[in-house]
């Protein structure tokens, strides 16, 4: 019984550290609009309103921050979809 208390404390703190953790994604910038990034054929990335967008430039190829999360989705047309994705960081990726 004490082996099976000891392991249920374990996965209750394992499991919130894992969906906890942070992606990146690697793409090429198509465009920059307001806190927002747009990844060419890929998603837009939103950005806190504070963070420091002026580096960025469309063609730049970035490396995007984001946590796990349920994206908005806003369709394109013609069957076609974009996920926006809140960001934490984006550096310009060599």
């Amino acid at each position: 019984m004490r082996n099976y208390i000891i392991s249920a404390i374990a996965a209750a703190l394992v499991f919130p550290i894992a969906e906890a953790s942070a992606f990146t994604s690697i793409g090429t910038v198509e465009a920059v609009v307001g806190h927002e990034v747009i990844i060419q054929d890929g998603d837009v990335y939103r950005l806190p309103a504070n963070y420091d967008l002026s580096r960025i430039r469309a063609g730049q190829k970035v490396a995007v921050t984001w946590q796990s999360q349920n994206p908005s989705v806003i369709d394109l047309g013609d069957e076609n979809y974009v996920k926006v994705l809140d960001a934490s960081a984006i550096v310009v990726a060599e």
